[in-house]
């Protein structure tokens, strides 16, 4: 008899649908490997105003660690949450089951690997045979088939094992990713013996999130009656014949992952912290993956043609592979990640830039204005340019409550680096106009509808973050720290007082989603890289040999910032290019991105010291390739940018959930473990709890921010040297 071990935290979920719905239980948030040494924390997701995905983070924890290190992070497939989840006891696979509210109609067994890679998305078609269905129930758009059932690992199977009620076992494959039988060979369901009410609740569900089912499947409903055949066409009969052409079987859910490359648009540089891009604004860049292996060796150079495909498998992209003969089209792969299906913000976006009225006047009274400057909120500028520029505003702000935001590039050169952004400025001047407009609002007395413009200034930020370049992450951040400071101004204001709270705090957390990892980033920066790389080398048609291009190493030089060619420092940068070989400068790159993909998610206080180090590395090692060592950019203070925006977007839910408290309870927390299952009470800094104490009646809560340390509170508004300080607000 096999020996399987029963998660017990899991059993403790599977209750039954159908009373989980009637009860109304909550979105499913955290569940524990049996031997407890990983955890899953998992932060349901918003469909509706915002469109938040599902996120999902998983810990492994150890005897000095027991909220556990964080091995990955990402979107889950599920709109709202699992109904229940598995981790192995090794934490190289998690298991999740059915949608919140909607049964196994949605999501009903998905399969995810040791990095949170998806590798295979079953429908509950796949699972269920012909004798099961009667025992399949609907209820209220819910399908139930879980009532009462055991589920398990059987490890030395390598199978996930679901035990049904009514008898009947349902084994899955790990290695295969298939449905097997006792005998180990593939097995699988009879859509024919699905009862017609079930059966049309399931398309149901597959239309509308655009899964498709082929019309030659409808030939196997020979069972039912003609009334249920016709009932059932009507919904396929939705379909168009090119959504038709796919099977049942092969749906899979898609990764809604944003990636992206770079290059800096001036005027948006212009307009942010000098020290926050100087280190960055003139390496392309950009892209979102998932979360890498934290045990990749930085010392393994992969084979270029393999081009270290493990990592980018964690990043949740295949990156084209570069090809000196005949010129890889990365742009046309950048489009491809730019794609959205469903409503599309970008054409809103763009109408409401083309709305703006003399958009780069007033641009010192705006930002002034943004920061609370109550001269200029009282000023004649800005009410004119508020009254002017209404339309686009409104736009602007219609725009960001799309799910998500497009892009198309397009060059002549067919060049990463020649993309350019021109709308990111006026986009930035949009973020203070509305902040600034919510600040005006505020000072009138109308403080949800303050909330409102800067919440919607939060969503805004993260669609500019999601785009394909690093200097779009760079504004988006910088725009959701601009709204941030505005609602934390707002919530602090006595004249508030009488917000609700609650609300205000679920509409935070819908508006304020994540930005991308900077994981993520490097894999964009890397395609730029292998991009530049194949246009530096052509191949000689008579020998077959990979030489350099002068024209285009001459122009390489002047790019990354050698005026004069033929100055001494150009001639030395020529000379080593001379020597250089196509296929070595490409496993370089390949293996100093492996290494920063890992190093970036890393807690921050070992990436930062792992930045540091590679950086310092590549200045000093004359054995890497001059493309590497010219070429790469410095993404230790990136990072720090993006940690930094982290604690200000968890620093705004947090307060608001504190001022939710107190007015549910009519006092504030003693401590921040009422919170404790939820992510935004965890500093990104010190990767511990933010610092928290009661005052009075009131309470202090701050980072530790970029230097460790508690410095007692002592505010740095950049973070670098003292403390980031959100409660009380700074002076």
């Amino acid at each position: 008899m096999s020996k399987i071990a029963w998660c017990a935290a899991g059993l403790a979920i599977l209750l039954g649908t159908e009373v989980a719905a009637a009860e109304g239980q909550r979105p499913l948030r955290e569940v524990q490997s049996e031997n407890k040494h990983f955890v899953l924390r998992i932060e349901p997701g918003r469909p509706g105003r915002a469109g938040r995905s599902c996120q999902a983070t998983l810990f492994k924890r150890s005897e000095r660690n027991q909220r556990g290190r964080k091995v990955w992070e990402r979107a889950l497939v599920n709109d709202v949450a699992p109904m229940a989840a598995f981790i192995r006891n090794d934490g190289r696979f998690l298991v999740t089951l059915d949608e919140y509210r909607c049964g196994g109609a949605r999501h009903a067994l998905v399969v995810y690997g040791a990095q949170g890679q998806l590798l295979r998305h079953f429908l509950l078609q796949d699972l269920l045979s012909k004798s099961d269905w009667e025992h399949v129930k609907v209820s209220r758009r819910e399908v139930s088939w879980l009532k009462d059932a055991r589920c398990a690992f059987a490890d030395e199977q390598g199978r996930f094992i679901i035990e049904l009620k009514w008898g009947r076992t349902v084994r899955i494959d790990l290695k295969m990713l298939q449905v097997v039988g006792e005998d180990g060979r593939p097995a699988g369901g009879v859509l024919a013996a699905i009862p017609a009410e079930v059966l049309l609740e399931l398309l149901g569900h597959l239309e509308k999130d655009g899964e498709q089912i082929i019309a030659e499947r409808l030939a196997e409903l020979a069972e039912l009656s003609p009334e249920e055949r016709a009932g059932a066409e009507a919904v396929a009969e939705q379909l168009s014949p090119e959504d038709q052409a796919g099977g049942l079987e092969e749906v899979a859910a898609t990764e809604e992952e944003v990636p992206e490359v770079a290059l800096a648009d001036d005027a948006a540089v212009a307009e942010l912290p000098a020290d926050d891009v100087a280190t960055v604004a003139e390496a392309p860049a950009g892209v979102e993956p998932e979360v890498v292996d934290a045990e990749v060796s930085p010392d393994v150079v992969p084979d270029v043609e393999e081009r270290s495909a493990e990592v980018h498998i964690y990043a949740g992209l295949e990156i084209p592979a570069p090809n000196p003969a005949d010129k890889t089209d990365y742009i046309a792969w950048v489009n491809e990640l730019g794609v959205v299906e469903g409503p599309d913000a970008a054409p809103i976006y763009d109408a409401a830039v083309a709305q703006l009225v003399n958009p780069d006047e007033q641009k010192d009274v705006l930002r002034a204005a943004s920061h609370g400057d109550q001269d200029a909120l009282a000023s004649p500028e800005l009410a004119a340019w508020l009254a002017e520029n209404g339309t686009a505003l409104d736009t602007f702000r219609e725009a960001s409550r799309y799910p998500a935001r497009s892009w198309e590039h397009h060059t002549e050169s067919g060049a990463v680096f020649d993309i350019l952004l021109p709308n990111l400025s006026p986009m930035r001047q949009l973020a203070y106009g509305a902040v600034a407009e919510g600040r005006f609002l505020a000072a009138e007395g109308r403080p949800a509808e303050a909330a409102e413009r800067f919440l919607d200034t939060l969503a805004a930020g993260h669609h500019i973050s999601q785009g394909f370049t690093l200097i779009e992450d760079l504004v988006g951040v910088a725009m959701q720290a601009l709204a941030t400071e505005a609602l934390l101004d707002l919530v602090a204001d006595p004249a508030t007082a009488e917000l609700d709270f609650m609300s205000l705090a679920d509409e935070v957390e819908a508006a304020y989603s994540p930005a991308r990892s900077s994981a993520v980033s490097i894999q964009g920066e890397r395609a730029f890289f292998m991009d530049c790389t194949q246009r530096l080398w052509d191949v000689d048609p008579q020998t077959g040999r990979t030489v350099l291009n002068p024209e285009k190493a001459r122009e390489f030089i002047s790019m990354v910032g050698v005026e004069d060619n033929d100055s001494p420092e150009g001639s030395s940068i020529m000379a080593e290019m001379l020597q250089a070989d196509y296929e070595q400068t490409v496993a370089d790159g390949d293996s100093y991105y492996d290494t920063l993909t890992t190093a970036v998610s890393l807690p921050y206080p070992e990436a930062s010291r792992q930045l540091e180090e590679l950086e310092a590395e590549l200045v000093d090692n004359k054995d890497k390739s001059p493309l590497v060592r010219h070429l790469m950019p410095s993404l230790s203070r990136y990072h720090y940018i993006k940690v930094r925006g982290e604690a200000n977007r968890r620093s705004a839910l947090l307060v608001t959930n504190i001022q939710a408290y107190r007015q549910e309870y009519g006092e504030y927390p003693t401590a921040l473990d009422v919170f404790a299952e939820r992510d935004f009470a965890v500093d990104p800094f010190s990767n511990s709890g933010f610092i928290y104490r009661r005052e009075g009646d009131s309470f202090v809560l701050y980072s530790t921010g970029g230097n460790l340390a508690d410095d007692g509170g002592v505010h740095d508004r950049r973070g670098d040297t003292n403390d980031l300080v959100f409660w009380p607000r700074p002076e």
